[in-house]
């Protein structure tokens, strides 16, 4: 091959050194990292068809990757929480900040779960008792108390005082010093014969 150099031709040849050969398929590439790098090329392409990791960024402009894909079969999440069977309300429980905390709650055997006003909260037997104001009774054997039919009793029965109204139980003082039956006293009776 010739060349014009201005004046005159000259033979003229191309040096092959530092040319790539289609033959060699750029195996004779003198780094492939530098190479990858001038063509703009990251990690991924170094990466095996049957093994990529993704990391970052969108991918945009595809079908929905169905369920058996490793995919949700949708595009919204709506749509994508129903192909999955979590359908809110449907399949799981809707978040809810009342059940948030009985979930945050100690497990503590003999506590009740009570509502504060505000927030759920656990109470000891004895908190609770009182929240709902029982007294003593409340935890007493039921041998400890006459039952309200039947039942007997034994023991005195000390009254708290004197009887106020027609009904109230009297102390054996009361009725004797108020004209009770005792010796020595006269009592008096009327027989009325019906005619």
């Amino acid at each position: 091959m010739k060349v014009y150099n201005g004046s005159a031709w000259v033979a003229a040849y191309i040096s092959s050194a530092g040319m790539l050969a289609a033959a060699n398929n750029l195996s004779d590439v003198s780094s492939a990292s530098a190479s990858r790098t001038n063509l703009g090329l990251d990690t991924m392409a170094t990466q095996a068809a049957n093994s990529v990791a993704i990391t970052g960024g969108s991918i945009s402009g595809i079908t929905d990757l169905a369920v058996a894909d490793g995919g949700t079969g949708a595009s919204t999440a709506s749509a994508a929480r129903t192909n999955l069977g979590l359908a809110i309300g449907t399949d799981v429980q809707a978040y809810d900040a009342g059940l948030n905390d009985i979930a945050g709650l100690a497990v503590t055997d003999g506590n009740f779960v009570v509502g504060d006003g505000t927030n759920w909260v656990a109470e000891s037997g004895a908190t609770a008792r009182t929240s709902l104001g029982l007294g003593t009774m409340a935890t007493a054997a039921a041998a400890d108390y006459l039952a309200l039919a039947g039942g007997t009793m034994t023991g005195d029965l000390v009254l708290a005082g004197d009887p106020d109204a027609a009904l109230k139980a009297a102390t054996k003082q009361y009725v004797d010093n108020n004209g009770g039956i005792s010796a020595g006293k006269s009592i008096a009776l009327a027989i009325v014969f019906g005619g």
